[in-house]
This record gives structure tokens, sequence and C-alpha cells, in this order.
């Protein structure tokens, strides 16, 4: 099951990152042909760069999602996720003398 949770967190983050990046580079474009028209005397609609801009967003929110998933699932195979403890306990005395170490 956390293997699952792994390769589901990785495709969600490779997929929203994958998105972002092609948005990124078809924005960039259409900003180049926006900004050569409106040098040219022409008045470009740049309405769409608030559509992009949302677009960019969700490719954010979902590479996110993605780690966020991989992350949580991370410690499930390292067993419980608990800190390893040590055998070596007393109520009286230092970690040394209890593990049976002599402090010099």
């Amino acid at each position: 099951m956390i293997w699952l949770v792994i390769a589901v967190g990785l495709m969600v983050a490779a997929f929203g990152a994958t998105a972002g990046a092609a948005l990124i580079t078809v924005s960039r474009a259409e900003l180049t042909r926006a900004v050569s028209r409106r040098l040219r005397g022409a008045t470009p609609s740049l309405a769409w760069l608030s559509q992009v801009d949302t677009y960019l967003t969700a490719a954010s929110a979902t590479t996110s999602l993605g780690v966020l998933l991989v992350g949580a699932a991370v410690p499930g195979l390292a067993g419980s996720g608990a800190a390893p403890t040590t055998s070596c306990s007393s109520s009286a005395g230092s970690w040394r003398s209890a593990c049976g170490r002599s402090a010099r």
C-alpha cells in the first residue's frame, strides 16, 4: 500500500512539474508575440495571462500534492517512524554506567 502511495505521489508530482514547465514555455512564446504586436502599434489583449496564471497555480499545487504524498509515505518504509531507542536504561546513574561503560 505504501509503495502505491509513493508511485501515485511521484506520478502526480511529475505531471505537475511537466505541466508547469510546458505552461511556462507556451506563455513565454505568447508573451513574446503579444509584445511584438504591441511594438508594431497593435493593441493585443492580455486577458489570457490571468488564465495562464490560474493554470500555473494548479500545476504548482499538483506538484506540491505529489511531493506531500511521497513525504507522507516515506516514513512508512522505515517501519513505525519512531526514533530508535537504546536498551540501556537506568533510573540511577548515567547512561554510560548503565550500559557497562566506565565514565573516565
